[in-house]
């Protein structure tokens, strides 16, 4: 414990009671520290003097964090280019970097700066306080970019990083192991259905590949991980004779390496130059303890692994929606590809895609790419953006000017108890989808079917609900979700994803609702959103939702076909879920001018 006065407050980083105090005053540095608000033994055992603001509310805060997270990015992707070309002696460029770490860099960047800034709030609020940390020998290094995001939601992983933080700040600790407290659970390696399966589809995939290496061998434009329907993909390679071709026999490399942490060589990609302070020069001096082993200690058997499965392509031009972000094989051929003059292309894979305002990963993206395949929109100084028919929505069933159903279906999401790519606290979209089932009287709530995410995080989202609404239904993801979509009545959702735009280009009636101080609008959306707005399909508080849906629940025909409601949809999705009625010829057309 540090020297000095004793100090009889502790600050809690994360929900391990394994690292909170015995008992006494506590402070909870955020809300994902307390699972559960009804929990008797913390009430028993601790005195909860309060929970830390939230450091980004403020939207003059906000956007000025947002910034810095992106000139902190560019700089520690330039900075490690360089050095990750020394290490392993190579000569990439630094665009071949950016597009291999950028996604882990700009992720690794939001975290930092997230914990650190709470923390600072934490000594503003509290003044003295006692934290308790983890041991610097249980220090855990992830493997890719895909395990540092699963671990920056992980408690395990945030008690570490909020350890090295106070050591930094100043903050006296306590510092315990996880060794000694508990041991972290393992994954069962006995065989079950799934792995049978998976080995299954890995057998079929080798043959699909034997017949396919030729064809896409000699395409021009490659497709992984379009989110264009598999038939599409295959419509579209016939409709170009060949020219855009789908390769989906590469299995993803399975980072599973137990190879040693090269201390020496994390020292010198994290040694702060000069002239680098303050927030900056700990974003790189954390890059030793949060670079995954793909990009140091793995690296070599990365590039061997894509070199082997990619070896025969070499096309004018790679288009892909999502794979820059977590397939790290991908990553390394695509960016080799690159430097020998193929085109990279992205594309869109959501709508709220340039509707809000701040959106990092998305602007990230759109940087990584030649070209840009958007779901309709543009905008002013960008030409690399292209609109484009969406992908996800290839061919969605249009319902008729009739209002069929009985219920109401309510889509949600999840976010992590700890903040990894979205600033702000996700409690707060808790509170909001609990203030908007508060709003109906209990005989009301038979005709709701909710249907949360697949992933809790910890937040026991269904009990909190219960709680308000013990008669609610809540669906099992037995079922897809456009079926569910065209048996409803109605289809509210509390946030932006592409299951709104969904419905919106299906014309089912929709009622949205959306914190618009914690999720701005961008300036070149804001007209469209505010025809939605004005034909009450778009709402600003949870209270004015429920009462719309009470409202038109019975007939929602005059309001949801009225003529200023159709147009204000159609103009909406025009620009961010747009339709065709000739998506081959668009898609096709788009390639082509692509690679001419």
């Amino acid at each position: 414990m540090a020297t000095g006065k004793e100090i009889d407050i502790h600050l809690v980083t994360t929900a391990l009671r394994e690292f909170w105090p015995e008992s006494g005053p506590i402070w909870l540095l955020s809300p994902g520290c307390l699972i559960d608000h009804e929990d008797h033994e913390v009430k028993g055992r601790w005195e909860i003097k309060g929970i830390v603001s939230d450091p980004f509310r403020n939207e003059q805060e906000r956007s000025a964090a947002y910034a810095d997270i992106w000139r902190i990015t560019s700089d520690l992707i330039h900075l490690l280019s360089s050095r990750l070309n020394d290490i392993h002696g190579t000569n990439h460029s630094e665009r071949y970097w950016r597009t291999h770490i950028g996604i882990w860099a700009i992720l690794f960047v939001t975290v930092i700066y997230d914990r650190h800034a709470r923390l600072l709030k934490a000594k503003t609020e509290i003044g003295n306080f006692t934290a308790i940390g983890s041991s610097d020998a249980d220090a855990a290094i992830t493997l890719d970019t895909v395990s540092f995001a699963l671990q920056a939601a992980d408690d395990f992983y945030n008690c570490q990083i909020y350890t090295y933080l106070c050591k930094k700040l100043g903050i006296p600790f306590v510092e315990y192991s996880f060794k000694n407290k508990f041991s972290r659970p393992q994954e069962s390696k006995s065989p079950n259905p799934a792995r049978i399966k998976n080995a299954l589809r890995k057998i079929m995939r080798s043959g699909y590949a034997a017949l396919a290496s030729a064809f896409a061998q000699r395409a021009d434009v490659l497709m992984v991980s379009s989110y264009l329907p598999r038939w599409f993909e295959i419509e579209l390679s016939f409709a170009t004779s060949g020219m855009v071709f789908p390769l989906h026999m590469q299995t993803p490399m399975n980072m599973s390496s137990d190879t040693f942490t090269n201390v020496t060589a994390r020292s010198a990609l994290s040694a702060v130059p000069e002239g680098h302070d303050g927030i900056t020069a700990l974003v790189v001096e954390m890059a030793k303890l949060c670079l995954p082993k793909s990009f140091v200690e793995d690296y070599q058997e990365v590039c061997s692994y894509s070199d082997s499965t990619y070896r025969k392509y070499q096309p004018k031009a790679i288009y892909s929606a999502n794979s820059w972000w977590f397939d790290e094989s991908f990553k390394h051929w695509a960016a080799k590809c690159q430097e020998q003059g193929t085109r990279l292309i992205g594309g869109a894979h959501g709508s709220e895609y340039f509707v809000r305002k701040y959106e990092n990963f998305e602007s990230f993206e759109v940087l990584l790419s030649d070209k840009y395949l958007t779901w309709g929109w543009s905008e002013p100084n960008q030409p690399k953006l292209i609109p484009t028919p969406a992908c996800k929505l290839i061919y969605i069933d249009r319902r008729p000017n009739r209002i069929s159903g009985e219920s109401i279906l309510f889509g949600g999401t999840a976010g992590p108890r700890h903040s990894v790519w979205i600033l702000g606290n996700f409690s707060d979209y808790l509170e909001w989808q609990q203030r908007f089932f508060a709003g109906f009287p209990q005989t009301f709530m038979s005709k709701f079917l909710v249907r949360l995410h697949y992933e809790d995080y910890g937040w026991k989202m269904k009990d909190r609900l219960a709680r308000i609404a013990p008669t609610l239904r809540f669906d099992s993801w037995d079922v897809g979700f456009r079926k569910r979509l065209n048996s409803c009545r109605l289809y509210v959702c509390d946030h932006l994803s592409t299951t709104y735009s969904e419905a919106l280009a299906a014309n089912i009636p929709t009622v949205l609702f959306l914190d618009e101080e914690m999720h701005p609008i961008r300036p070149t959306a804001v007209s469209y959103v505010q025809a939605l707005r004005d034909c009450h399909i778009l709402h600003g508080t949870p209270e004015s939702a429920a009462a719309w849906v009470l409202r038109v629940y019975d007939d929602p025909a005059p309001w949801w076909l009225s003529a200023p409601c159709q147009n204000a949809v159609k103009e909406f999705c025009h620009y961010y879920a747009r339709t065709s009625e000739t998506p081959l010829r668009d898609w096709k057309q788009t390639f082509r001018e692509l690679v001419s």
